[in-house]
């Protein structure tokens, strides 16, 4: 069985290879706020190492005649796929690439042998690092253009073995300028490669890939282009992905708080970066408290949050803090902790319970929020706010393993008010609301988290003050 665990240094000598450098593959920081929230291979990437693993053992060169590609579900890094030759008749292939039982790439092609191979006219350099293009409708709409074609043979020979002796250089590189083509320039910055498909066509001698947007349905976000390269003529089909999720700013937040109502807090915002933990801080430093917030990874987020809230009056500081690895010295002693540490909230492949899924989850949930509990419990802390889910109601069947971890962080409080009477635990169990998490391709419309973390928050004052 051929398998294979793409990893982000992987990921970068691909990038290096094709051009194709969009952060979605090779920038975790940056692809964290994605709608795949962590970097995803390139899909090209994934084809050409199924190739790669399908021309072992051949003793000579061919050609694809034609080639059909669908890139059916996103392969995160560290994620194991294996290759399966479905099935191979005559010189028609079939192959797919699976990821936890479900098929993540489809490809059906035919090929021809190709003693003499076309040349072309294609670079020996690496292609030139671009910032990936952020189009508008219109720029979508009317994008066309030429690509060189690129084929650095030592990195090739390195990542792609099989494909630099077999398969011919043209191919090789025209796959190449297709991600490059998807991840750079149309729909560029915000894309993600659906479907590739590809016939051979004698009569076309051109030296480039040459690329023009034949339908935009912005309703989907679906972007088809036609492609024609050196003997190639077809089509891609993409997508634009949703943007980031951005927050309310601390300035539209100050109106709905008093000035004063939570001043007498010094606040520990764990995993305050991004989503809910950056909207709690925002509303807590807004009406008074002085806030510290964590980041694990994001701290140009949290430097920009932080900055926003001093600007605009409020008292705020970050620190680093990875809950799993933690190192405590750089946080200060909290009357009030929000834990909003998370992991990529994630459903289980088929609604098939995942022992390790749910361990990943308890991690955080449960394992990392005792170990900080634990500490600042010792040093006075009383207050502590921990954000539950009404999915521990609705026990979605693909997200249990979330319900679960979240449920089993609810009894912990529940342990901890017990072992610990002079401590106070607030466990509110909140909806599904827009943030990184929650985003989607379908225009689900999730409610603003601000009326309702603020009504949390001030709940959870009152809760404090009447005991």
């Amino acid at each position: 069985m051929h398998c294979r665990i793409f990893t982000l240094a992987d990921q970068i000598a691909f990038a290096e290879l094709s051009g194709d450098n969009n952060p979605l593959h090779v920038d975790p920081v940056v692809a964290r706020r994605s709608l795949f929230g962590q970097p995803i291979a390139h899909g090209v990437h994934t084809l050409m190492w199924a190739l790669d693993e399908w021309l072992e053992g051949r003793t000579a060169p061919v050609r694809f005649k034609q080639l059909r590609v669908a890139f059916l579900k996103q392969i995160g890094l560290n994620q194991e796929v294996r290759f399966n030759l479905v099935s191979q008749q005559n010189n028609r292939v079939r192959i797919d690439v699976i990821k936890e039982n479900e098929v993540a790439v489809r490809m059906v092609f035919e090929w021809l042998a190709d003693e003499a191979s076309y040349r072309g006219n294609v670079s020996p350099d690496l292609p030139e690092q671009q910032p990936p293009d952020l189009l508008g409708e219109e720029e979508i709409r009317r994008s066309h253009g030429f690509l060189d074609l690129y084929l650095q043979p030592e990195t090739a020979r390195r990542l792609f073995p099989n494909l630099a002796r077999f398969l011919s250089p043209v191919q090789s590189a025209v796959l190449l300028g297709m991600t490059r083509l998807v991840g750079v320039k149309c729909p560029g910055l915000q894309s993600i490669f659906s479907e590739l498909n590809l016939t051979a066509d004698a009569a076309d001698d051109g030296q480039r890939i040459k690329y023009a947007v034949a339908e935009f349905d912005e309703r989907y976000g679906l972007v088809l282009l036609t492609v024609a390269a050196p003997r190639l003529r077809g089509t891609i089909r993409a997508f634009i992905r949703p943007p980031p999720q951005a927050q309310a700013s601390f300035e539209n937040l100050k109106p709905l708080v008093g000035d004063a109502a939570f001043a007498e807090q010094r606040a520990l915002v764990i995993g305050g970066s991004r989503g809910l933990g950056e909207v709690t801080a925002k509303l807590l430093a807004a009406a008074g408290a002085h806030v510290q917030l964590t980041y694990r990874m994001g701290k140009s987020d949290a430097e920009r949050i932080v900055g926003e809230i001093i600007e605009g009056g409020g008292q705020a500081s970050l620190c680093e803090l990875d809950i799993l690895r933690p190192d405590w010295s750089g946080l200060t002693l909290p009357t009030h902790l929000y834990y909003f540490a998370s992991p990529l909230i994630s459903g289980s492949a088929k609604a098939d319970f995942s022992s390790a899924l749910f361990h990943a989850f308890c991690d955080y949930y449960v394992n990392g929020f005792a170990a900080i509990v634990e500490l600042f419990q010792k040093k006075g802390l009383r207050n502590v706010f921990y954000p539950s889910t009404v999915f521990i109601d609705e026990m979605p069947a693909n997200f249990l393993e979330y319900a679960m971890a979240k449920q089993a962080g609810e009894m912990l409080c529940q342990a901890f008010e017990k072992k610990y009477p002079q401590m106070r635990f607030y466990c509110p169990r909140l909806p599904k609301m827009a943030t990184d998490q929650t985003v989607s391709f379908h225009q689900v419309q999730n409610p603003d988290p601000v009326p309702i973390l603020l009504t949390a928050l001030q709940n959870f004052g009152d809760s404090i003050v009447s005991r």
